[in-house]
């Protein structure tokens, strides 16, 4: 669902059917973490601009107090320059195609919510130094967690367990007490992220897998490297849990699979096309 909404904005770029006078999207996702949502938004920056480095991330959680507005659109009172441009202007400064990723946004002052409001309805905001900074070809990810704990929550009572739509009504609810309507109104779409499974977990493992094998060090020496079946649910037991969802699962293909071939590649000179077959024994990788 959240790729759809997202696809549909992508649509629009592509046609040149959006509105000239508004950001180029304004999105929330929202979901429990490990699910990708902020990999979207670097997927987004990577496919719409050509680079993830296109992409200006800012941690929300870093803004929790009234006065924190001021230190991301420029204090008045300021003595330099820099503080009264602020923390936005510095970092979209030069930046003309951009995914900005608003991460944790619920965790931030209410004030700066207020802030960013004229931003995501007008594609642009005029910082403490008086200066109008346009972000018209900014493309907009606000990131939240709000409503997450409803998938971990069972059925109250006797009541069956609930439905995709019941859930999602939940979410939505909870959603609506933390941000006000004139809020909401403004984002394009808001984006549910359902927590992952473990179907899917095995896709992501296998793709970052092969990815592995696609590194420099594997290609020169034209190594022949099978995976067995065994390692990826290896992989996927220990880099998955139910509420963090894919977040160690890179973590857990570097400590064990890339490790572990690492040290073979390192111990003795091998051939090119040297078949190398990786296998688990006893929770290890070999």
């Amino acid at each position: 669902d959240a790729l759809q909404a997202v696809l549909r904005s992508v649509a629009l770029l592509k046609a040149g059917l959006n509105d000239p006078r508004r950001p180029l999207g304004v999105f929330l996702f929202a979901g429990p973490t490990g699910v990708g949502k902020t990999h979207l938004a670097k997927l987004l920056a990577e496919y719409l601009f050509g680079s993830h480095e296109r992409l200006v991330r800012i941690n929300m959680a870093d803004y929790p107090d009234h006065g924190d507005e001021n230190v991301l659109f420029g204090n008045p009172w300021a003595q330099t320059l820099d503080s009264k441009r602020g923390e936005l202007t510095r970092l979209l400064d030069g930046r003309v195609f951009t995914v900005l990723l608003l991460d944790e946004f619920e965790k931030a002052h209410a004030k700066c919510h207020d802030r960013f409001l004229q931003l995501f309805d007008e594609g642009q905001f005029i910082n403490a130094a008086g200066e109008t900074v346009p972000c018209n070809n900014t493309l907009i990810v606000c990131t939240s967690n709000v409503g997450a704990e409803v998938y971990r929550e069972g059925a109250i009572g006797f009541a069956s367990k609930r439905s995709d739509d019941e859930l999602l009504e939940e979410i939505d609810r909870r959603i609506s007490s933390s941000f006000r309507p004139e809020f909401l109104n403004r984002f394009d779409a808001i984006c549910h992220f359902r927590p992952l499974g473990k179907v899917e977990i095995r896709r992501i493992a296998q793709r970052e897998v092969g990815r592995v094998l696609e590194r420099e060090g594997i290609r020169a020496r034209q190594l022949d490297v099978e995976v067995a079946p065994e390692v990826v649910d290896l992989l996927v037991d220990r880099g998955y849990s139910p509420i963090h969802g894919a977040r160690y699962l890179q973590r857990e293909i570097e400590k064990s699979l890339t490790a572990a071939l690492a040290v073979e590649i390192a111990r003795q000179s091998l051939p090119p096309s040297t078949p190398v077959k990786v296998v688990s024994h006893k929770g290890r990788v070999h």
